[in-house]
């Protein structure tokens, strides 16, 4: 084995650390501006979201090129690493457009290169996290209800926060159709006390024990009571039981729900197009700064 010294450079990540200030950054600048020059981006005009607010993306009825899917499976497979490493912001655009991968209409593709003109304004981005703020882990969780127009499902995402920036998140369709807002909220939070227990788990092999209970946030309250309370009215005795073990985590105390009005929940960016101030506050919110900004440092 060779000692290189700190770790600077992973995969493409990118790791610096200011150790009098107590911050680690995390970026992927060059992994992101290689891809926007990759795939002909380069010097192309930048937008500020990475989908438009009004996009509402369908299935094609016709059939896609050979040709034209593999470019945008290549596009989506670089578009998702950047997204599941070290940019929250574009994980809803991603996650929506991966769906169309198996049979892209030109639609689909101007919407990938919507997500490569966002990037190529934003290379700079990076997730900064401050250890001389409170360490606890806290989370936040939402969903939009009947999002999908081809099936109706809803998008879930959640986002688990440390040191004053994000170090997981979700935002995917969910498996089954929601009969109401509150539904789809109790599945949301039920998908994100299962990241909940996993960090237990490992926090406990590392000997480093939560502190719980962990906060989870959200702005339904319908679901927030749900949880709370294992009474099962007409309107929840459908729902499948695997979903009902947000209520085991509150029984248990690893975790205690907590109500937010909707604009403060962060994970909204994560269940929707949202229009540039909307996503420049939840972007700020997430722990992403500019590391091109002056006195803001960098990887």
């Amino acid at each position: 084995m060779t000692d290189l010294g700190e770790t600077t450079t992973y995969l493409g990540l990118e790791v610096s650390r200011d150790r009098a200030n107590k911050t680690l950054t995390l970026c992927q600048s060059r992994y992101i501006a290689d891809v926007v020059t990759r795939f002909g981006m380069a010097g192309c005009n930048a937008v500020t979201t990475p989908l438009p607010p009004s996009s509402q993306l369908v299935p094609f009825e016709g059939t896609a090129s050979t040709s034209a899917r593999s470019a945008y499976q290549q596009i989506i497979g670089s578009l998702m690493y950047a997204a599941i490493v070290s940019r929250p912001d574009i994980a809803f655009a991603v996650n929506s457009l991966a769906r169309y991968a198996a049979n892209p209409a030109p639609e689909h593709l101007a919407a990938a290169k919507h997500v490569l003109r966002y990037l190529a304004g934003t290379t700079t981005l990076g997730l900064r996290y401050n250890g001389a703020r409170d360490a606890n882990i806290t989370a936040h969780s939402d969903s939009d209800w009947a999002a999908s127009l081809a099936d109706r499902r809803s998008t879930g995402a959640f986002v688990f926060f440390l040191c004053g920036a994000a170090i997981s998140w979700s935002s995917r369709r969910q498996r089954v159709v929601s009969l109401s807002s509150t539904e789809a909220e109790y599945i949301a939070l039920s998908q994100a006390a299962v990241q909940a227990t996993w960090y237990r788990n490992i926090t406990d092999e590392l000997r480093v024990p939560l502190p719980l209970p962990l906060t989870l946030f959200g702005d339904n309250k319908g679901s927030i009571d749900l949880a709370n309370n294992p009474i099962v009215g007409k309107g929840t005795k459908h729902i499948s039981i695997k979903f009902h073990f947000i209520r085991q985590c509150v029984e248990e105390g690893l975790v205690s729900l907590r109500r937010l009005p909707s604009a403060a929940v962060i994970a909204d960016a994560l269940t929707k197009p949202l229009p540039r101030a909307t996503l420049e506050l939840q972007r700020n919110a997430l722990g992403l700064v500019n590391l091109a900004t002056p006195n803001e440092g960098g990887c």
